[in-house]
């Protein structure tokens, strides 16, 4: 299998970067729930109903909140790598807080029925094999692992700007729903379900978009990475090259590649359900 070409993360500097937003994050995590809402249409389609769950990447505890409303749950644990998020999340009363990276979990082998992972695991492209490794290791026999994750086709508008700038790698090399999709079979997951889908986010400006990841706590943080200032007119070559669309009022677009996933320990037998399920079908 051919992997596209993914350089290590520096954790220390997510971790930082994750802590520092911490207050930030909810005033900019819309497009974060409308993620979350289409994962919970995926289980509401299968109606899987798990004793407990493992938020993997849980941010401030929303998502862990919009499951308890949704579904009769006994416990969600909430693991996420910034204890500032979590210190939050513990403030809304969400209990099972644990601050732990993502392919070294604190759980007894096949403990949990459901690991449900929204928008995080991109952070473990280096090794994602090892991330669902982990993963499936801690799923009970026909557990559930549901997630969703940026595609390689994210920001791609801020790519092409940036390459006109300088030769640094400004966004992180995401891994294509294919590769995904085979590391998972490899593993042993059945009944995989994959599905991307792209999103666009208008803006007025592209400083505003840059805004944006800054607060989400998105920024680069690959291992040996530059560290530069870039003068004004070297950030108005950018802005320049940034690409424009026909709107007036929101004349630059970010483009955003999700990819939607579904993957059981074992083979789950559901009633009436069909073999392979479209998840674009589900979620529009």
């Amino acid at each position: 299998m051919k992997f596209l070409k993914i350089l290590n993360i520096n954790f220390s500097k997510v971790k930082y970067n994750l802590n520092k937003t911490a207050n930030t994050y909810e005033k900019y995590e819309n497009f974060f729930k409308k993620i979350e809402s289409n994962l919970l249409k995926n289980l509401i389609f299968f109606n899987y109903k798990p004793n407990n769950i493992l938020n993997l990447g849980a941010n401030t505890g929303n998502f862990t909140l919009e499951m308890y409303k949704k579904f009769s749950i006994e416990k969600i644990f909430n693991l996420d790598l910034s204890e500032k998020r979590l210190k939050i999340a513990k403030k809304k009363n969400i209990q099972n807080i644990l601050v732990s990276y993502s392919h070294k979990m604190p759980f007894p082998k096949e403990s949990l029925d459901m690991i449900v992972s929204n928008l995080h695991i991109h952070w473990y492209n280096s090794n994602l094999k090892e991330l669902f490794v982990e993963i499936y290791s801690l799923l009970k026999n026909h557990g559930l692992f549901l997630f969703s994750s940026f595609g390689p086709k994210t920001l791609q508008e801020l790519k092409l700007a940036w390459d006109k700038i300088d030769n640094y790698i400004h966004i992180h090399p995401m891994v294509g729903i294919c590769d995904i999709g085979n590391i998972l079979s490899n593993i042993g997951y059945k009944n995989i379900v994959i599905n991307t889908e792209k999103y666009k986010i208008y803006y007025l400006h592209p400083k505003y978009l840059l805004k944006d990841i800054k607060a989400l706590g998105l920024t680069n943080c690959i291992k040996f990475s530059f560290s530069k200032f870039y003068t004004p007119n070297q950030l108005l070559k950018f802005y320049q090259s940034y690409p424009k669309n026909k709107l007036i009022d929101s004349p630059y677009t970010a483009t955003i590649e999700v990819i939607y996933g579904i993957g059981w320990k074992k083979i789950q037998d559901v009633k009436n359900q069909k073999k392979y399920i479209n998840i674009a079908n589900i979620i529009k």
